[in-house]
């Protein structure tokens, strides 16, 4: 038997209106402090964190975005090519 809240998230991402909890981690160079700041989070230059509101795509959506731009160009590439 399936749990309900399984069977709960198996629904469309774009209705989940709970906020979207982001807890990014690195290594050097980057500074995920700076990148959870840009959603009102923050932490550590390696470890943060920060919530982000409205439904769980649009809110994933713009972290990738903004964590694409922190990689920089080149990162950039390698990410998206897989």
């Amino acid at each position: 038997m399936q749990h309900p809240i399984a069977r709960e998230l198996t629904g469309p991402l774009d209705r989940w209106m709970a906020p979207t909890q982001a807890s990014p981690n690195s290594g050097q160079p980057h500074n995920v402090a700076a990148l959870a700041e840009q959603f009102a989070g923050g932490g550590h230059h390696l470890a943060s964190g920060c919530t982000l509101p409205g439904p769980i795509k649009v809110a994933v959506d713009k972290f990738r975005a903004a964590f694409l731009t922190m990689l920089g160009p080149k990162l950039q590439a390698d990410v998206v090519s897989g």
